[in-house]
């Protein structure tokens, strides 16, 4: 079996032309391929195949095309890429996600997210307004185990950090 020392890009110009077959290949040959970023629409059919890579820990799902609803959580919770994962960036649905995703990923120990309900990017433009007035930020505090801290991005208000101890 062939094995890839190096990989830096995959890159389909057709968006149509997905061969997960391929993909599966490539990722299971990367033996050392830390760090994947995806578009969500292939990660929803790479769920469909079984993917033996055990290197990769983190997962970059943020994506300007779309966020990831409850079911599609759920898919990637229960996928061998989400149960190895250490380090998740994610664009998200609904908050209530967040908790499901640290409750079940084990291996879990940053999160990077963007809630699409989350109105403290549209409403506060100004980096001067406080935690207290950032309602999501209370609502994660006040739903979030004690091991868990957060912050929101300095420089990008709508993504929220999060780290499990």
């Amino acid at each position: 079996m062939n094995i890839f020392s190096t990989l830096v890009s995959i890159a389909y110009s057709d968006e149509n032309y997905r061969p997960i077959n391929h993909l599966q290949t490539v990722l299971d040959r990367s033996i050392h391929l830390y760090s994947l970023t995806i578009d969500y629409l292939i990660l929803s059919e790479l769920s469909t195949v079984q993917i033996n890579n055990k290197s990769i820990r983190r997962l970059d799902l943020i994506s300007n095309d779309g966020h990831y609803y409850g079911s599609e959580c759920i898919s990637l919770i229960q996928s061998i890429l989400g149960n190895q994962c250490e380090i998740l960036l994610i664009s998200i649905e609904n908050r209530t996600i967040v908790l499901e995703l640290i409750e079940k990923m084990s291996n879990l120990r940053a999160l990077t997210f963007v809630c699409q309900t989350d109105q403290m990017d549209i409403n506060n433009e100004s980096s001067s307004s406080s935690a207290a007035d950032d309602e999501l930020f209370q609502w994660l505090k006040h739903h979030l185990p004690s091991y868990c801290s957060i912050s929101r991005d300095e420089n990008e208000t709508a993504v929220i950090q999060l780290w499990i101890r």
